[in-house]
């Protein structure tokens, strides 16, 4: 099974996160590669791609042990198709995946290469292109290589479907 997750190239820890102390997010595409992104860019990834034309379609419910288990204690059992981000494996069609790795693209042709500046607001005014107010402050505050994870979630994302999982603790 593919996975990019190995290499530091393919997850936020180039960026110098410390995934130990916060949430991880497992991407498991339907071919079996994986992606891994922290919290803070997978929630970025989303509000981007939505302020760029991405229209949610909704994800389908998990199909795991936990899941089928927490599914007998409730009744009855529901899952908010909604849910981008419990983590709890469920899954983004190939349609929902490819319409938003579409407008995160449309988006980082909107974002200028540059190193992130300490006061955001300050880099908001400076923005040179045209985008929303919510875009303008995400792209402030992203450097070169937030930009390319970004890419690098999309090429993901373009490629098929997904499960958003959760990486297991240590």
């Amino acid at each position: 099974m593919p996975l990019l997750s190995t290499s530091p190239a393919f997850t936020d820890a180039r960026l110098g996160f410390d995934n130990t102390q916060m949430t991880v997010y497992r991407l498991t595409r339907d071919d079996g590669t994986e992606l891994r992104l922290s919290g803070s860019t997978w929630e970025d990834a989303l509000e981007l791609g939505f302020l760029y034309g991405w229209r949610p379609v909704g994800t389908e419910t998990p199909q795991t042990e936990a899941w089928r288990t927490r599914r007998v204690l409730e009744r009855p059992p529901t899952w908010d198709s909604r849910d981008y981000f419990s983590h709890e494996s469920q899954h983004v069609g190939k349609m929902d995946a490819n319409s938003l790795a579409t407008a995160i693209l449309r988006a980082l042709l909107q974002i200028p290469d540059c190193v992130v500046r300490r006061d955001r607001a300050e880099a908001v005014s400076h923005a040179t292109s045209p985008v929303p107010t919510r875009a303008s402050t995400i792209a402030a505050g992203m450097s070169s290589p937030r930009k390319n994870l970004m890419r690098d979630f999309a090429m993901f994302a373009s490629s098929g479907g997904f499960t958003i999982g959760s990486v297991p603790e240590r």
